[in-house]
């Protein structure tokens, strides 16, 4: 049995139990009369982008070996400065989520560009299939590269279909027909 790494305990914590229990005060013991839409909204932003990516910047500016070297799988320690000074970023983007909690006005620009970074590096994971299936595998649930392979055909062939056309140069050049990476081909049909 695969034991659960500190990096999916805190997914759950940030993006799921903090929220839970912070909507949960606010309504039933605050009372609060903010409707729902809204609570999750605060409470998300504060906890999903502000307290995750601060936490995640400190580790990265304190300790940039380990996400170099565990995350990004780079052991030069030329990298840990650029590491370092992408915790530097981690930490501001966490800090605008994390005084939203107390400056309402800071939510919408928390909100953007901490789903800005996450959309970014969400697409990045799209486009790096052998990460993706790693990272999969990490989780105990491989079988979720082929749903991700799916995903792909239906996002690239959907969008743009009369300007972009995306093949695999061949069936069976996927990661899930058990080849090293998936092949993406794009062609400009405009």
């Amino acid at each position: 049995m695969r034991k659960i790494g500190l990096y999916e305990i805190s997914i759950v914590v940030f993006f799921a139990l903090l929220p839970i229990v912070g909507i949960s005060n606010d309504i039933f013991i605050l009372k609060s009369r903010t409707n729902i839409s809204n609570l999750m909204f605060k409470w998300f932003v504060f906890s999903g982008v502000g307290l995750r990516l601060l936490s995640a910047g400190l580790k990265q500016a304190a300790n940039p070996s380990f996400t170099a070297k565990e995350i990004f799988k780079v052991n030069d320690e030329k990298s840990f400065p650029i590491v370092r000074e992408i915790g530097f970023a981690n930490i501001s983007f966490g800090l605008l989520g994390v005084l939203s909690f107390c400056f309402p006005g800071f939510r919408l620009a928390a909100a953007i560009s901490g789903g800005l970074y996450f959309g970014l590096a969400g697409c990045l994971h799209l486009f790096s299939k052998k990460r993706s299936k790693d990272e999969f595998s990490k989780l105990g649930m491989p079988e979720l590269t082929a749903i991700m392979c799916a995903i792909d055909n239906v996002i690239f062939n959907a969008y743009l279909p009369d300007t972009v056309f995306f093949h695999r140069k061949g069936s069976g050049n996927t990661i899930i027909a058990r080849e090293e990476y998936c092949t993406f081909v794009c062609e400009n049909r405009g």
